[in-house]
């Protein structure tokens, strides 16, 4: 029965493992479809938008990093309070 799993395709295994992304863009195409024509931000808007990718960049990074993990294990046990 596990080899049936390694078997699996890759955009298989893609569309599983990052199902969010792909729940948000056919959300992002059917209201586009809806509305009939691609929404136009703002200069201001794609800066939002810039910020908040960034951010969540960074914070992947720090948990990939197992920084987050070690900050949340200190405050856990109350050696990080003032933190």
């Amino acid at each position: 029965m596990g080899n049936a799993l390694k078997l699996q395709h890759p955009l298989v295994d893609f569309l599983l493992k990052e199902w969010l992304l792909v729940a948000s863009a056919a959300s992002f195409l059917s209201m586009s479809v809806f509305i009939g024509h691609f929404p136009v931000y703002s200069p201001k808007e794609y800066q939002v938008l810039l910020i908040l990718f960034l951010l969540l960049v960074a914070i992947k990074g720090l948990q990939n990093s197992g920084l987050l993990l070690q900050i949340s294990k200190r405050i856990e046990t109350g050696k990080a309070i003032p933190l």
